[in-house]
């Protein structure tokens, strides 16, 4: 297993992961360079959904509903219906916008809402 010289501390500051996860090089607390980068691709996934949470006001989680009255789950799981399609029918690599980061983002907001609606019951 390859290692960075990234600190564990560093990387994933604020994160409580179980020994399990995290690969210890003679006590040294570096993680490998696969964690390293799920740990920025998951930072650049929330810097972009806070991003279009600011821009949009909130709209996956409280719509506004000014022509639908479908609950928010059901209008996050329209948007992942669109996301696949367009990569069905476009592919992974589309040249303008990265639907995979949409999509993951999505799948972010579906667990939310879901979260919500199972607190709430």
């Amino acid at each position: 297993m390859t290692t960075t010289n990234a600190l564990y501390d560093d990387v994933l500051s604020g994160v409580s992961l179980g020994t399990e996860y995290i690969s210890f090089n003679n006590n040294d607390r570096t993680i490998d360079s696969s964690s390293s980068e799920i740990a920025s691709k998951c930072d650049d996934l929330k810097n972009l959904l806070i991003s279009k949470n600011l821009k949009y006001g909130d709209s996956a989680l409280n719509p506004a509903r000014i022509f639908s009255s479908a609950s928010s789950i059901e209008q996050i799981k329209v948007r992942i219906d669109d996301k696949i399609n367009r990569i069905k029918n476009n592919g992974v690599l589309c040249d303008d916008e990265d639907t995979v980061m949409d999509l993951a983002g999505y799948l972010i907001l579906l667990r939310i809402a879901l979260d919500k609606q199972s607190n709430s019951l």
